[in-house]
């Protein structure tokens, strides 16, 4: 056989397998594109109905909740001991019919409806509170009288403060429209 004739051959076959890599490949991207472009449709679809605001009816509780379960007899020590009160078995969720995703809240959770109440809960969870109860503010005021410890009187130090003008009306509101 001639060399030229064998190298015309080989050019001969890479353009027709280029060729058809090349179509093959088109085919692929068109198929990859229209598949991308409907899964974008789809999430867009979610995306509107997760930013649509859900009335609360829609809403159902959750059953066997574990967070809840768990976290009950740790809420239920805390009642009993320094009488806080944080409710459990408040989580609800709403589901769409073909979508695999699930949406969750908590509702009527720990929202205080009282500035004195939004200070005092938490100030209950620190030992500031509890060793004021039993005398620290006293025994405070009695070191403040020493000239370098003048900033340790009660009216000066306020240990777990808690700031109710910074929050705003809607973490303390308990009004339907404010939720």
């Amino acid at each position: 056989m001639n060399k030229a004739h064998v190298t015309g051959q080989g050019m001969l076959e890479f353009i027709l397998a280029l060729g058809v890599i090349s179509s093959l490949l088109t085919w692929a991207i068109a198929e990859v594109n229209q598949a991308l472009n409907s899964q974008h449709g789809y999430l867009n679809d979610m995306r509107n109905n997760l930013f649509q605001p859900l009335s609360n009816s829609q809403w159902r509780p959750v059953e066997n909740d574990a967070f809840s379960d768990n976290a009950a007899p740790v809420t239920n020590a805390f009642r009993y001991l320094i009488g806080a009160d944080f409710p459990v078995h408040n989580l609800k969720s709403v589901g769409y019919e073909q979508s695999p995703y699930v949406l969750a809240r908590l509702t009527h959770a720990w929202e205080a409806s009282s500035s004195d109440e939004l200070s005092n809960r938490p100030a209950k969870l620190t030992a500031t509170h509890h060793l004021n109860r039993i005398g620290l503010s006293a025994l405070l005021d009695v070191v403040s009288i020493i000239p370098l410890a003048k900033e340790l009187r009660s009216s000066d130090l306020h240990l777990g403060k808690v700031d109710v003008d910074v929050v705003p009306e809607s973490a303390t509101c308990r009004d339907r429209e404010c939720q």
